[in-house]
């Protein structure tokens, strides 16, 4: 199999131009193809996980990964809060006030 692929790549690389450009954008169509494609189903899996936590939020449920997630949040907000407040105070001293 692998000398079927090795020998179709040797075949396009001395094949004229117009070749190239034809399997260039076949190839480029596939590749895009398959990266929609698992984009879209990692896509409706966290779709489907949202839906999921949302009813064990309502049905009172907790498990692992809500607490950890929560855990996450609080975490990042603090550490986001920190962040924000560092560049303030630096930006305030980035402005000099000219007085007339």
């Amino acid at each position: 199999m692998w000398q079927k692929i090795e020998s179709k790549l040797y075949q396009i690389q001395e094949s004229e131009e117009g070749t190239k450009k034809k399997w260039l954008i076949i190839m480029s169509v596939l590749s895009m193809i398959i990266v929609i494609a698992l984009w879209m189903v990692l896509f409706k899996n966290s779709i489907i996980g949202v839906k999921t936590a949302s009813e064990n939020e309502q049905t009172g449920d907790t498990s692992f990964w809500q607490v950890f997630n929560s855990g996450l949040k609080s975490i990042g907000g603090s550490g986001w809060s920190g962040i924000k407040d560092l560049y303030s105070r630096a930006v305030e001293g980035m402005f000099i006030e000219v007085e007339r």
